[in-house]
């Protein structure tokens, strides 16, 4: 114990003798030493059990032993006066606060410490005087005064002052500092109500210790409005630790919130608006009922913390439990039911820096946990999609190539029924309407017709990417010669008609579209037509925003009912004919009747075609 709580030894000489310490209220004159009503006293001394209700001014008196009169380096030390005063030596007035009227110095929480000028001490007889000029609803009284060398009075004034301001000046910053911090975590994650409230908590603990370290009245004008403001500091403040550890514990307390709410409600409004007068009850009432509220609220969590057992909550039931104990001791010293030289509740602010420092590593050290369970419990559901997405794939790559396959095959039959199909009927055509004996050389330039016609299909198939060069007449001088030579051997006479160039740079894959529908068209004509005319006509048109490209059939032969045959599907080449024209992006018309058939092809060329072209031939 000695080495928290140090016993000082006086030294003999020149000490206050005792016994010898007497009180008594002053008279009309408070600067006027009382010549009655002394009664002996012992230090501390609060007034109130003595003189109840009573607010004014108070002499204390004790005397110096006879050591003191030939002593170099005697001094006194006052532990406090509550609320101002004064101190003489004999009849010499050692100090004095600056205010001794409303607004009064705040010397409640002010250790004083003197070293006595030899000059003062008289041969015997030395007598202290202190004046002190108290309220009654703060207290009012003398703390210790002890008096003695200068070393032994400095060590005890050091132990004091750092106790009783030192101590509440560290506990004020460690409560600012940690408070803004959590308001702060409350300000940027609004989830986190708890240290929301312990911040808001810990402004209103700094605001209310406030007291305990201001000398004067500032910026209040009296000593009375100054009590209100701590009051209501004290009020509010017991309100948001309740809902602070209510918030933390995920506690729920419906009913106890609402009275609580209302206490503190009626609370502060009354001790805004009641009269001085009532003022004063006021705050004995609102500080009697909120330190009780305080203490069953510690009481309470202890039972929620064994209730619920969860760690955090524990720390926490362990510091309430720490500052139920602090404020248990508090009280009795205020109610001088016990004595100490300090109130321990200058080190709850060390105590709450301590918990918080602790919960926020707890709350630190349980996210990264659960940030690492979330990422074992992502990487398993990776893993599982990853499993998922990979089947899913190869099940699309096995359809993909299934399509491929339908598509190439469809193609395949397509070109072989206009490129293949179509050289095939034309030598059909010629061997049948042909009335000379056909020569055997003149039947091995059909059978090679139709060798090369397949040679080009196989050929085309593999090289569909490469760009072509050639103008339009270039393009249709193979299929000019091949179906001129059977028109003639029909007797059916033929116009052919081209522009002089493309409309735009066309792949193979393009003009291979291209030249199997002219094929197609051409080979219905042999074989449908009984035309005697054929004309065949490629022409392009320009504007200033596309460029146009129209392709047109026409024959003067028997026609057919183009309606039904196109919405009745009839015949594969028909179908072959419009797939290509859609696959071209163009538009594809029929017209006949019994003086004829016309087709037409109409292809339109801008940016937004040729990128709507492109992703067709893709």
């Amino acid at each position: 114990m000695t080495l928290l709580f140090p016993v000082f030894t006086w030294a003999k000489s020149c000490a206050i003798v005792p016994g010898s310490i007497v009180a008594a209220k002053a008279g009309n004159n408070s600067n006027v030493r009382p010549e009655t009503g002394w009664v002996s006293v012992t230090l501390p001394d609060i007034w109130l059990q003595r003189w109840p209700g009573y607010t004014g001014t108070v002499w204390y008196r004790m005397n110096l032993d006879e050591s003191c009169q030939n002593a170099q380096d005697a001094a006194l030390f006052v532990e406090r006066i509550n609320m101002a005063g004064a101190v003489w030596i004999n009849q010499t007035p050692l100090w004095r606060d600056e205010q001794l009227t409303e607004p009064l110095s705040r010397s409640w929480n002010a250790q004083r410490y003197w070293q006595i000028p030899a000059a003062l001490l008289q041969e015997k007889n030395n007598t202290v005087w202190i004046q002190v000029i108290g309220l009654a609803f703060h207290a009012p009284g003398l703390g210790r005064v002890q008096a003695g060398n200068n070393q032994a009075i400095d060590v005890a004034y050091t132990w004091s002052i750092w106790m009783n301001k030192y101590a509440w000046m560290i506990n004020q910053v460690i409560s600012g500092v940690v408070g803004s911090i959590c308001l702060l975590i409350w300000i940027m994650r609004r989830r986190e109500k708890a240290f929301g409230w312990y911040g808001l908590m810990s402004i209103l603990w700094v605001l209310f210790g406030y007291n305990v370290l201001a000398t004067s009245t500032w910026p209040f004008s009296n000593s009375l409005d100054v009590s209100v403001f701590n009051s209501i500091a004290f009020v509010l403040y017991t309100a948001c630790f309740c809902i602070f550890t209510w918030r933390f514990g995920q506690c729920h307390y419906p009913k106890l919130e609402k009275l609580l709410f209302f206490l503190t409600t009626v609370s502060v409004v009354f001790l805004l608006v009641l009269p001085k007068a009532w003022q004063i009850h006021m705050l004995a009432l609102s500080g009697t009922i909120f330190t009780l509220v305080f203490f069953g609220n510690c009481i309470l969590y202890q039972f929620y913390a064994w209730k619920v057992r969860r760690t955090e909550d524990t720390l926490l039931a362990v510091t309430l439990l720490f500052y139920l104990v602090i404020g248990v001791h508090t009280t009795l010293v205020m109610l001088q039911m016990i004595h100490a030289d300090f109130l321990y509740v200058a080190l709850s602010g060390l105590v709450g820096m301590v918990f918080m420092s602790l919960m926020l590593a707890w709350v630190f050290v349980r996210n990264i946990k659960k940030i690492e369970y979330a990422a074992d419990d992502l990487k398993i559901t990776i893993d599982e999609t990853r499993v998922q997405l990979t089947d899913t794939l190869q099940r699309e790559h096995a359809l993909e190539m299934q399509n491929a396959l339908l598509k190439e095959r469809l193609q395949i039959a397509r070109d072989l029924h206009d490129g293949f199909g179509s050289s095939l009927v034309r030598s059909i055509t010629l061997v049948e309407q042909t009335q000379a004996h056909l020569e055997r050389k003149h039947y091995l330039s059909i059978l090679k017709s139709i060798r090369d016609d397949l040679r080009q299909v196989i050929d085309n198939s593999g090289h569909s990417s490469q760009l072509v060069k050639d103008t339009p007449a270039q393009w249709i001088v193979p299929i000019r010669h091949r179906f001129t030579h059977i028109f003639e051997e029909l007797s059916m006479q033929s116009s052919w008609s081209v522009a002089a160039l493309w409309p735009q740079s066309w792949t193979q894959a393009k003009l291979i579209e291209l030249t199997r529908f002219v094929e197609e068209g051409l080979t219905n004509v042999i074989k449908h037509s009984h035309a005697s005319q054929v004309w065949f006509e490629l022409h392009t048109h320009k504007d200033a925003n596309d460029e146009t490209l129209s392709v047109t059939i026409g024959d003067d032969g028997i026609g057919f009912d183009a309606k039904q045959i196109t919405a009745a599907c009839i015949g594969i080449g028909m179908q072959s004919m419009m797939a290509r024209v859609q696959k071209l992006g163009g538009n594809f018309k029929i017209r006949s009747s019994n003086e004829g058939t016309i087709l037409e092809a109409h292809f339109q060329f801008n940016d937004q075609l040729t990128e709507s072209i492109t992703t067709h031939t893709r």
